[in-house]
């Protein structure tokens, strides 16, 4: 079965390249699963480091220990905890099944409102930019 990957980022600040873009959308987050944006991974209990990008080294990625592995309705492989200068600044979510992926959909477009939908051979994305995420 084709594996469709979910990478939604709540950006701590809009980049030049969506500068166009309308910077708030309802109930704004200020983290994900208890843990605050700009909070420091490695202070997080049960944090594990994952990744560490070969082309910025201020990107890590982490995973946590004891995850709870669904959002809704959608199963999930796993969630990676993104860090940029050792700041919490997204969230990625691996699945596998349009079934997982139409019920992570419906759960946050539901809990956000509509965010940013693009697909690509790699799978689709989903992003939120808002003026406090």
């Amino acid at each position: 079965m084709k594996k469709i990957a979910l990478f939604f980022c709540f950006m701590m600040c809009a980049s030049s390249a969506y500068a166009e873009m309308p910077l708030d959308y309802p109930n704004q987050p200020q983290g994900f699963r208890n843990i605050s944006w700009g909070q420091n991974l490695t202070k997080v209990k049960g944090m594990r480091k994952m990744y560490v990008s070969d082309e910025d080294s201020d990107i890590v990625t982490y995973a946590r220990d004891n995850d709870a592995l669904h959002i809704g309705a959608a199963k999930l492989d796993f969630i990676r905890y993104v860090s940029w200068k050792n700041k919490f600044s997204g969230v990625i979510i691996s699945f596998k099944g349009y079934s997982n992926y139409a019920g992570l959909k419906a759960s946050l477009f539901e809990k956000f409102a509509k965010g940013q939908e693009q697909h690509d051979a790699g799978g689709s994305s989903l992003r939120w930019f808002g003026k406090d995420t």
